[in-house]
């Protein structure tokens, strides 16, 4: 075998890495946010795509720090591995700051999604002005729209796994979302704005010298105002 690309999923990528590795076999753009995906000290032959959970959470108690460096944090996340590493990376990111600032951390199960609401009720009560709403899919939208109807309207956060507006925000309502910070791993460019980026002119200009296809073709005169 040549490489692996984009394996799919954590729990497989765990079970073939030590032995990709054995082989030196690359995997290349794991399609997981597992942290030994970032570990070549012990797995030289894997290469992530995506960043880590703990590397995004990281990257979201940074923001805080630089732009609401007073802020009183409430944490969501599930109970199991995923939401720890979460937990975990927010923690690191605040540093020293953390036990300061973290003044509610609440946890859920995703075989009970009717037990978030409460979770959700609970990171309210606990006067937070800021929302890590570490969760994934319909609970991400369930607690968007939970916090909303409780009149609470802290600055939220969610992680890249919950950032479809189609899928998770509309479903919401995109009212009850407005002014959620999140990350996206690429720039869209199919928006005007978006087009109005030097790096994405850049892009859709050599998409369009080297890749002239119909579709492409279409694309661009899309794109023309």
């Amino acid at each position: 075998m040549l490489l692996l690309v984009s394996t799919w999923g954590a729990r497989t990528n765990a079970a073939i890495r030590p032995y990709m590795n054995e082989k030196k076999v690359p995997q290349l753009f794991v399609a997981d946010t597992d942290p030994s995906n970032e570990d070549p000290a012990h797995y030289p032959w894997a290469m992530g795509f995506q960043a880590c959970k703990r590397a995004e959470a990281a990257a979201y108690a940074k923001y805080i720090l630089q732009n609401k460096p007073n802020a009183k944090i409430a944490v969501l996340c599930s109970e199991d591995p995923s939401g720890e590493e979460w937990r975990l990376g927010l923690h690191d990111g605040l540093g020293a700051r953390a036990a300061a600032l973290i003044v509610k951390e609440v946890s859920f199960a995703y075989s009970d999604p009717g037990g978030l609401d409460a979770q959700v009720e609970a990171a309210k009560s606990s006067g937070a002005d800021v929302f890590m709403d570490l969760t994934v899919g319909k609970f991400a939208t369930r607690a968007i729209s939970r916090a909303y109807d409780l009149g609470w309207h802290p600055r939220q956060f969610i992680p890249n796994a919950s950032l479809s507006i189609a899928a998770f925000l509309e479903p919401a309502g995109l009212e009850k979302a407005t002014g959620i910070v999140s990350n996206a791993r690429s720039k869209g460019w199919l928006s005007p704005q978006s087009q109005r980026d030097p790096a994405e002119r850049e892009f859709l200009d050599w998409m369009k010298r080297y890749l002239e296809m119909p579709t492409m073709s279409m694309v661009m005169k899309w794109r023309k105002p």
